[in-house]
């Protein structure tokens, strides 16, 4: 190849790049103006969007851990389940035909406060280690209730109103409507009680 042939190939292949310089660069302006007629058209819009439709939203920090979920469960319930930085399920708020429930657990996912609306009583139960509840505030028959519950689930003692009328008895299995207090054993019989 003599040097005429040479500068002609250069010349050629100069030309080729600068076809393809302007060509980028008339795709990258394309891109720009689409980007800024975007952000013009959204910045000149005051109102935010009214209604986002999706079964599941995912959050996720800034290494790409997800740490919270809100979205339908498999079963039809809808529930926000937020995660600490080890990935732990901490908080679950959620809502299914049962009733509503807002649970805030430990590491262990065992210790726990509750809070539950089930069949139109209220509910705060309190969790021990195993994860067994072991203390329930509630409303029963529209009257305050505390049940203080063994480690074996079985419900140990305990206070409520019977009546708006009435004063404090322990929740005893006790028929008459009249209050009372009452003490039980460990084989649950009746050891004391009063009046």
């Amino acid at each position: 190849m003599n040097s005429t042939d040479r500068l002609e190939a250069l010349e050629n292949r100069m030309n080729g790049l600068a076809r393809e310089v302007v060509w980028h660069r008339r795709a990258w302006g394309a891109v720009l103006v689409a980007v800024m007629a975007a952000l013009t058209v959204g910045a000149g819009s005051s109102k935010p969007e009214k209604e986002i439709l999706a079964n599941r939203f995912t959050l996720t920090d800034a290494s790409g851990a997800v740490r919270g979920r809100l979205g339908v469960e498999p079963d039809g319930s809808t529930a926000l389940r937020l995660s600490d930085s080890q990935g732990t399920e901490r908080m679950t708020a959620s809502v299914s035909q049962a009733g509503s429930s807002l649970s805030l657990f430990e590491r262990d996912r065992k210790i726990a406060a509750k809070l539950v609306v089930e069949g139109s009583v209220p509910r705060l139960a309190l969790s021990d280690h195993s994860g067994g509840d072991r203390l329930w505030v509630a409303l029963r028959l529209g009257s305050p209730a505390i049940q203080f519950i063994g480690a074996d689930g079985v419900p140990r003692s305990g206070f409520a109103t019977m009546n708006d009328d009435s004063g404090v008895a322990v929740i005893s299995g006790i028929t008459s409507g009249t209050p009372g207090l009452v003490l039980y054993d460990k084989s649950r019989k009746i050891v004391w009680s009063a009046p």
